[in-house]
């Protein structure tokens, strides 16, 4: 049987690391999320992503979302930046690629991803300002890893955007859960994004 939403809600904001990543194999999620028992095993390669398989990266943003959200915006994390770690890579076992030099890439599992959110916008009642911020932070994540090579139009669109906090946060998330074989993680974009001044 399918989790409603309070059920998955209370999991993303309780569950520990064993416990996600069994829930992971479940019938429970799968039957919302169909294959993403497949994160498991998914090796990301070491260039950027030294931490592990996309699995173990999934868990990590989730944590991550939630910690700067407490630390930093001092706010607990909104369900919709919750589903969104969950979500944001869910496709990445079906688009994996390994290049002639080894190095392994996931072309278009934003969209993938994204192309889900209707879906599960219904089975998780999500209003429409929800449905079109989990579209952003799932279908867009992408873009926010490389906010500085964008264009000057793009870079304004999510600098305007109503979600830019979430966008700000969730950019931060994903780049301290990747880390480097050289050491560190992706760079972090929040003050571009959103400027103090």
């Amino acid at each position: 049987m399918t989790a409603t939403r309070p059920e998955l809600e209370r999991f993303l904001r309780r569950c520990e690391k064993q416990e996600f990543l069994d829930a992971l194999t479940s019938n429970w999620l799968n039957d919302l999320f169909p294959g993403i028992r497949r994160l498991i095993g998914c090796d990301q390669g070491k260039v950027v992503h030294n931490e592990g398989d996309a699995a173990l990266h999934s868990w990590m943003v989730l944590t991550a979302v939630t910690s700067i959200c407490l630390e930093e915006l001092k706010r607990e994390a909104d369900f919709t930046e919750l589903l969104a770690a969950l979500m944001h890579d869910w496709k990445k076992p079906v688009t994996r690629v390994v290049g002639p030099d080894g190095n392994v890439s996931f072309p278009g599992h934003e969209a993938m991803a994204g192309a889900e959110v209707d879906r599960v916008a219904v089975l998780l009642d999500l209003d429409q300002v929800e449905k079109a911020k989990l579209f952003c932070l799932v279908a867009r994540h992408g873009e926010f890893t490389c906010f500085p090579e964008l264009s000057a139009d793009k870079q304004r669109e999510f600098q305007t955007s109503p979600f830019v906090e979430s966008v700000c946060l969730f950019q931060k998330a994903d780049a301290t859960s990747a880390h480097s074989a050289a050491g560190g993680h992706w760079p972090v974009y929040w003050s571009q994004i959103q400027p103090t001044d």
